[in-house]
């Protein structure tokens, strides 16, 4: 019985069609099918139906789905410690979940150099909200995550980590530049007077956003609410209105004319962790991760000046 059979039916059931589990596989439509049927045909039962579009997993698949998994994450386990007996390469899989801004800015040098320093490692990376991320991690569909931290308290069977704390930021049109100083007064102003594009409040940022505009009472005219950072700062940029956003790792996108003052209470500051398990099998390999995105280390396009 092959494992990458088994991964699949996993990704099926957790996604619901075929579809979804090819493209999270990197796989077509049909190599998933005929994964599954291979894999039906080698137990003798049906592990899903189709209704539709979507795959429904059966009762007997349902109740195999947790072994599949445990047999899976027993393997990429054996693959880890094989590799943390015999050297200091790392070897086996680690599934990790990461915001947007970590994809794009905190991820991709690492993944780059490990290519080539560790070839025996596969890592899995899925994007999602933080919220998504720290669900899928209790879940047990990653190993580790980077998301913002979480406005409550950890369970005691997982551990945040600290990697970057990202300080808000007003961002406003640069012909707003010569009004604008270093306070409390001139954010308030601006989001006062400009349309304003809400940081989506159902993400983790955006609470704090939030928490900022009704602790200071600063009344808004919203223009729209977007859970994107990269689209909420073009739309500054073109001078659509002023927002409020965490000061992410670079890249930003292309925003010469835009400007930003900070926040200066920490409080509202956005912190970035990577979250995992406290007992796990793939601590080295976390471990070397968390190694390698220490702060300050990725700096590719800078963001808007400062006012």
């Amino acid at each position: 019985m092959e494992t990458r059979f088994l991964e699949t039916f996993v990704a099926v059931a957790e996604r619901g069609s075929v579809a979804a589990a090819a493209r999270a596989q990197g796989l077509t439509a049909t190599s998933v099918t005929q994964r599954l049927q291979a894999l039906e045909d080698e137990l003798s039962i049906e592990l899903v139906t189709r209704i539709g579009r979507e795959m429904k997993i059966t009762p007997v698949g349902d109740r195999l789905l947790e072994q599949v998994r445990r047999i899976l994450d027993d393997v990429r386990a054996l693959k880890a410690d094989a590799s943390a007996s015999v050297s200091d390469a790392l070897v086996g899989t680690l599934r990790i979940g990461a915001i947007s801004t970590a994809l794009t800015g905190l991820l991709p040098d690492v993944i780059g150099r490990w290519a080539t320093e560790h070839p025996a490692l596969d890592l899995k990376i899925s994007p999602g909200s933080s919220a998504q991320l720290h669900e899928g991690l209790m879940d047990g569909q990653y190993d580790a995550v980077i998301s913002a931290a979480p406005p409550f308290t950890l369970p005691k069977t997982v551990q945040a980590r600290l990697l970057r704390v990202e300080p808000l930021i007003c961002l406003f049109p640069g012909h707003l530049a010569g009004e604008s100083s270093d306070t409390e007064g001139a954010i308030r102003r601006i989001l006062a007077t400009e349309r304003f594009i809400r940081y989506d409040a159902l993400s983790w940022g955006g609470r704090l956003c939030d928490a900022y505009l009704r602790d200071k009472r600063i009344p808004t005219r919203e223009l729209c609410s977007l859970d994107a950072l990269e689209a909420i700062a073009l739309l500054v940029e073109r001078g659509a209105g002023a927002t409020l956003v965490p000061d992410w790792a670079p890249p930003w996108p292309d925003v010469p004319s835009c400007r930003k003052i900070r926040v200066a209470d920490p409080a509202y500051a956005r912190r970035i962790v990577l979250t995992h398990p406290v007992k796990t099998r793939y601590g080295h390999i976390i471990e070397a991760l968390m190694r390698a995105l220490a702060p300050g280390t990725i700096f590719t396009r800078p963001g808007p000046q400062d006012s």
